[in-house]
């Protein structure tokens, strides 16, 4: 009688592991679930533009995080007053969504501004 109860224990988990692998996409999908792990999407392209008013130490500022990055500047308008401006564009990934931030409280706090303006989008990218 034990011996039935063991192969039929045995059966009801194997027909359950079954199942759930059928959720699944592939065999790795499942073998991360059974571990405990999620896999990770791949990180996705993503442009930032931080605008702010020019300051001479802000690409110092940018230097700490990024090796890269273009610096467009320009005139802009905070509460009816004219100011020159830099607008930092920086194309890196989604990872790269904490860095951006600190990078703009960085600069709100050094140049004492108000407001520091960040902006997103996915991209499109080819490294030529």
């Amino acid at each position: 009688m034990a011996y039935k109860q063991a192969i039929t224990a045995k059966l009801a988990e194997r027909q359950e592991a079954a199942l759930e692998a059928d959720v699944f996409n592939s065999y790795d999908d499942y073998a991360a679930y059974q571990a405990g792990r999620r896999q990770r999407a791949p990180a996705t392209p993503r442009a930032y533009r931080i605008y702010t008013e020019s300051f001479p130490g802000n690409i110092e500022l940018v230097a700490r995080y990024f090796k890269g990055a273009t610096v467009y500047r320009g005139i802009g308008i905070w509460r009816s007053s004219r100011e020159l401006a830099d607008i930092i564009e920086i194309v890196g990934t989604t990872d790269d969504m904490q860095a951006i931030a600190h990078l703009a409280g960085d600069i709100k706090q050094v140049n004492r501004q108000t407001n520091v303006l960040v902006t997103w989008s996915d991209v499109g990218r080819l490294d030529v």
